[in-house]
């Protein structure tokens, strides 16, 4: 996959960044990291892909699709299934899974478009304890309890069913193989889900409708002026999203679209454009 992105990079732009195209189209993936907008997500690869859904797919919530989540090995082994006819004829799919459906679903031989979203992590953690707080049984108390008990730091485990993530690595563990049940602390496993980012095409929940721009762009799809011009007063997706490039998030990524003569944004591991005559920002890869 990073191959393949290294090969389609996008042209006048100064961060690592893949344009594919339909000259060397690849099945478009849909890496849903939990709590991040999965659905909207779905909208935008099914929108923006020029693919249609994968007839063996399983889809939450669509009528006639198996109500499959959770199996992520079950995934991966209807992906290498149906590899061979996915070369021949693209289709798209999603999942509720990590980078090791890259590595043993897809392979080598056929490396997905991979399309996902992050999410400001302190944002994250908030939405991924209220989440697990509703579940029954519950999974935890909520943050005062989790933080009294040691749960909001490094390297600790504090859910009460098994196979749980902790909540410091669960939005960034998806990044590198094992799903960051072996994250390490020192910063190679960080820089790992950089380079793999930089594979991907990914936005910001917060910043949806310029995570849309910016994914037209990288698809090379007409783009609105209407909907893109930051500057102007365009509707946002979400309550929580602006339309102006601003800063993409901590610790991950950022995206963020400048237009005419506006500041593109800054991410640390983030992707910046910017567009006549516009800085296009800063991000750390």
């Amino acid at each position: 996959l990073i191959r393949l992105a290294q090969r389609v990079q996008c042209p006048y732009t100064e961060v690592p960044m893949p344009c594919p195209n339909q000259t060397q189209p690849g099945p478009a993936f849909g890496m849903h990291i939990p709590k991040t907008g999965g659905r909207s997500m779905t909208r935008l690869v099914q929108q923006l892909s020029g693919q249609k859904l994968c007839d063996w797919a399983p889809l939450r919530g669509w009528k006639g699709r198996a109500n499959d989540f959770g199996d992520t090995e079950h995934y991966y082994g209807l992906v290498r299934q149906h590899n061979d006819e996915m070369r021949a004829a693209p289709c798209w799919s999603t999942y509720e899974a990590g980078w090791d459906a890259v590595t043993q679903g897809f392979g080598a031989e056929n490396p997905p478009l991979l399309f996902t979203m992050l999410r400001q992590p302190l944002s994250w953690v908030v939405s991924a304890v209220e989440h697990d707080r509703s579940a029954k049984p519950p999974r935890n108390e909520g943050l005062v309890d989790l933080y009294r008990r040691g749960c909001l730091t490094l390297g600790e485990k504090c859910y009460g069913v098994k196979g749980s993530k902790d909540y410091i690595t669960g939005l960034y563990g998806a990044l590198v193989p094992g799903g960051g049940t072996h994250w390490d602390y020192d910063g190679k496993s960080l820089e790992q889900s950089k380079s793999h980012l930089r594979a991907s095409i990914f936005g910001i929940t917060e910043y949806f409708q310029a995570t849309e721009c910016l994914w037209r762009f990288q698809l090379g799809q007409a783009i609105s002026g209407e909907m893109c011009d930051c500057n102007g007063t365009a509707s946002t997706a979400r309550p929580t999203a602006r339309s102006t490039g601003g800063t993409g998030g901590t610790g991950g990524g950022g995206t963020a679209v400048g237009h005419r003569g506006s500041t593109g944004g800054t991410g640390g591991g983030g992707t910046a454009v910017g567009h006549r005559g516009s800085t296009g920002g800063t991000g750390g890869g």
